[in-house]
């Protein structure tokens, strides 16, 4: 046992000995640029943001981590709780959820963006329980789950010339450091203006890979100071509005994001169960003086029926931008007034402030 015991604490330290030096060789283009850059800070940022996923989405409300997130990751996770709660009458049940190892795998350029690639080694309990199961009852049941192990690529976002302006907390504005506590899904600094999620000043939350769609190392499209990632995060979170509005045949998902001509055309009703996102992967990118055309394909999956078998399905999405708009960068469009989020009608104005939009 002794022999056991030295051999596999040998076997942990040559492995956190590996794991050293893959976060130093991922991180020295970033501290040469940054100096101020604090790994242990951007780790226990990380796993706050991760954690606070977690506990947003068992509490069906992602309002709270709109901070923290791409548009497309946002949204990703609000629409899916709506499908599941409103359409789908179910809900997914968590405990014991823990990260065991939280990591810098690999940096890596895109456009204008750096992109830090975190490993998250985690694991927890969890099940699927109808709506309107009380709580205590649910909480019980998920705790006599297996504790179940996984593994999830995190995607952090931030412009390459942004610096380490202040510490990596969990809810201060990285520009000038106020709070924002209160300030519930609100994303713009009531003290300098500064958007939260943008990727302007600090590292934002842009994609969660799972461990089977991961493609570590994989060539990405160099479109020089045009981020492919900044344009796949806009055809996912496209992708779901389009499919709120085919779920629910409700035009208000989509009408701020598409063109007259696609909003004249029939849009289809689907019924859908089990509705998941592997991949957007850009295919093409086309500019000119005037204007930017990009088709991004979608591979995900999903049932035409509850409890029937699970479709592997692929959808292009194609998008058209007339001018580079990057002052938003990876956040969600807002009020520019007062950074609450866009009302899902075709309203004029903010429903926080009523300012006109």
């Amino acid at each position: 046992k002794l022999i056991s015991r030295a051999k596999e604490k040998a076997r942990v330290a040559k492995e956190q000995k590996q794991l050293q030096a893959t976060e130093t060789a991922a991180l020295k283009e970033i501290m040469a640029k940054d100096p101020k850059f604090d790994l242990e800070a951007f780790r226990a940022r990380g796993k706050a943001i991760a954690t606070h996923i977690q506990h947003s989405w068992c509490a069906g409300d992602m309002r709270d981590c709109r901070r923290y997130l791409s548009q497309g990751v946002y949204n990703r996770f609000r629409l899916q709780l709506k499908i599941m709660r409103e359409i789908e009458k179910r809900k997914n049940v968590m405990v014991d959820f823990e990260i065991r190892r939280f990591y810098v795998l690999a940096h890596n350029r895109s456009g204008d963006y750096d992109c830090l690639t975190v490993r998250m080694e985690a694991a927890a309990r969890d099940i699927m329980v109808k709506v309107g199961r009380p709580d205590d009852d649910a909480q019980k049941a998920a705790a006599k789950a297996p504790l179940n192990a996984f593994v999830e690529f995190y995607s952090f976002m931030r412009k390459r010339d942004a610096q380490t302006e202040h510490s990596e907390s969990f809810d201060t504005c990285s520009h000038c450091g106020t709070p924002f506590k209160g300030e519930g899904e609100l994303n713009k600094c009531k003290s300098c203006g500064a958007i939260a999620g943008s990727g302007t000043f600090d590292w934002v939350l842009a994609e969660i890979t799972q461990a089977s769609e991961y493609r570590g190392g994989a060539k990405r499209k160099d479109l020089g100071e045009i981020s492919s990632d900044r344009i796949e995060d806009r055809a996912s979170f496209v992708f779901w509005r389009d499919l709120m509005t085919r779920l629910t045949q409700n035009r208000d998902y989509i009408v701020r994001d598409a063109t007259e001509t696609y909003l004249a055309g029939e849009i289809k009703s689907q019924s859908l169960y089990d509705i998941a996102v592997g991949a957007a992967d850009l295919e093409s990118y086309k500019a000119n003086n005037s204007e930017s055309i990009a088709k991004v394909r979608i591979k995900w999956s999903a049932s035409a029926l509850q409890n029937t078998k699970v479709r592997h399905r692929q959808t292009i999405v194609t998008l058209r931008a007339q001018k580079s708009e990057t002052a938003a960068g990876f956040a969600e469009h807002s009020c520019v007034s007062c950074g609450a989020p866009l009302p899902e009608t075709d309203s004029i104005e903010c429903s926080y402030c009523h300012s006109p939009i």
